[in-house]
């Protein structure tokens, strides 16, 4: 079955009592051969096991950031609370999507990073192209960074290339034709079998909130905050980043950088805010480092805490929806930068 073909879909769903909106697959052929190993299976069993797969992708993703950020024990039980409790991480597992799975990938990149094995980084990083819009901000940042550090930048460019063409001849070996597919799904405005096309999506992050916003009553949403506001992002992030990039880390500079980009993603749901996790491991290791108060220490675990609280009490309103989220990645990014701020006071 073409995952990018409505009429297809359409009936797939309906063979399995889903008779609501069409979901076409939105990410790029190559995230089939991710699944593939479920995609063999019965429905049922396939379900069962993905819920149980994102299990264990959450914790290989606690213990890889643990090691990236070398927390202490009390550190690793705030972060490994902090996860069981962050509410998009429930919202993806409920709606078993892939975010949870790119974040196992983010915190493996990390890892290997941190671990000085730059060609595997480069090569591991090319398969978060599975949800690519989300990073949009992110890899310019991180481009500009891994130039301006020159730390062996040949061996990460490399594994990138090399990434690349495996995912492009796997995709165009096994499955020809896919990439239209997938490209031509992502510029369709047809609304033919119960699918809402792209532009009219809006989800969790500044441009869906901006875009309903400037909704008027029986128009559609204006496209050019899709456009647009991305270049914002990327301006904001000369102020984000005060200091030199040169002068971050790689387990530093790319979870503000997340969040940045999943404030200024063009769509980005609910779910894909799981990966804020490596954002919020961060701010847990500034604040259990060693010059740190327990004052600020409370107070940081504390507004993490009420994030999350005031996420879960918006989804018992009514008049919600996914882009009444949009705030939860500023918010922590406040976080981020307070924490920062008072931890380099302190030093």
């Amino acid at each position: 079955m073409n995952p990018y073909d409505a009429q297809g879909t359409k009936a797939a769903q309906q063979s399995e009592g889903f008779d609501q909106e069409t979901v076409l697959l939105r990410s790029p052929p190559w995230t089939l051969f991710f699944l593939s190993p479920f995609l063999e299976l019965p429905f049922e069993y396939a379900a069962k096991l993905w819920l149980l797969a994102n299990l264990l992708m959450l914790v290989l993703s606690i213990g890889l950031l643990s090691s990236v950020y070398s927390l202490s024990r009390r550190g690793f039980i705030a972060s490994s609370l902090g996860t069981a409790f962050f509410y998009p991480v429930w919202e993806n597992i409920l709606w078993g999507q892939l975010s949870i799975l790119l974040l196992l990938l983010l915190s493996g990149f990390l890892w290997l990073c941190k671990n000085s094995r730059f060609f595997l980084a480069g090569l591991l990083s090319t398969t978060l192209s599975i949800k690519a819009h989300l990073l949009i901000v992110a890899a310019p940042i991180l481009l500009i960074f891994l130039l301006l550090r020159r730390e062996n930048i040949r061996s990460m460019i490399t594994g990138i290339a090399a990434g690349v063409l495996v995912l492009l001849a796997t995709c165009l070996f096994f499955a020809p034709g896919t990439l239209e597919y997938w490209l031509g799904s992502l510029l369709s405005s047809s609304k033919e079998f119960g699918v809402t096309p792209v532009t009219e999506w809006r989800t969790a992050s500044l441009i869906g909130f901006t875009r309903g916003v400037l909704q008027t009553s029986g128009e559609n949403a204006p496209l050019w905050p899709i456009w647009y506001m991305p270049a914002l992002g990327v301006l904001l992030a000369m102020v984000v980043f005060q200091r030199p990039l040169a002068a971050y880390h790689w387990e530093t500079i790319l979870p503000p950088a997340l969040a940045l980009s999943l404030s200024f993603a063009p769509y980005g749901w609910l779910y894909d805010q799981s990966v804020l996790i490596i954002l919020q491991t961060c701010i847990i290791a500034q604040v259990y480092s060693l010059e740190t108060s327990a004052l600020l220490r409370r107070i940081t675990l504390a507004v993490l805490a009420l994030i999350q609280v005031f996420a879960v009490v918006l989804s018992f309103q009514e008049s919600s929806n996914q882009s009444s989220y949009f705030w939860i990645a500023p918010a922590m990014l406040g976080v981020w930068f307070f924490s920062r701020q008072k931890t380099s006071n302190a030093q």
